[in-house]
């Protein structure tokens, strides 16, 4: 049944075997049964693992199909992070704008943040940090982390100084 498969599906994401769990999602819909939620997540986070944005796409068309982007901003999360992962951008920013700004959370940008520091694109990292603390969100220790790196990527002590003093006042 659909919690056999999605469970599956999920421990192969969840331990970085992207393939695997993309194989088996392929095998599931071949049988005829259907995703649920938990099998669209664990699939958009394989697909984000492996960097397959043509099947993360194919998802996303899916799940619009469905009506559940406006509904989930757990799902709208997850294809920020598959598109981040996968170095698309502007699709990851695009999704990220499309969630509401009052219910963008500490996931929302901090798979945005972590995109653009792993594309080296350090600058765009950081604003993104201030703006979520402008948003009223305090970082934890993944952005903190993913912050710090973008500001080693382009050699920014200054910022990177600044963000060290925050590490060292937060709570975790």
């Amino acid at each position: 049944d659909i919690v056999s498969w999605s469970s599956l599906i999920c421990g192969y994401a969840n331990h970085e075997c992207g393939s695997s769990a993309i194989a088996i999602y392929n095998e599931m819909e071949g049988e005829g049964i259907y995703p649920n939620k938990v099998t669209f997540l664990s699939i958009l986070k394989a697909c984000g693992n492996i960097e397959r944005i043509s099947k993360g796409q194919e998802i996303h068309v899916e799940l619009a199909r469905q009506g559940l982007l406006a509904k989930n901003l757990v799902i709208g999360n997850a294809l920020v992070d598959m598109y981040s992962q996968c170095g698309a951008l502007v699709q990851a920013q695009k999704m990220f704008d499309r969630l509401k700004a009052s219910e963008r959370n500490l996931v929302s940008w901090t798979a945005l943040i972590a995109g653009y520091s792993k594309s080296g694109r350090g600058e765009h990292a950081i604003n993104c940090f201030v703006h979520m603390q402008r948003e009223g969100l305090l970082p934890d220790a993944a952005a903190f982390t993913c912050t710090l790196k973008a500001c080693g990527n382009i050699r920014d002590l200054g910022m990177g100084k600044e963000i060290y003093h925050k590490v060292k006042s937060a709570r975790f």
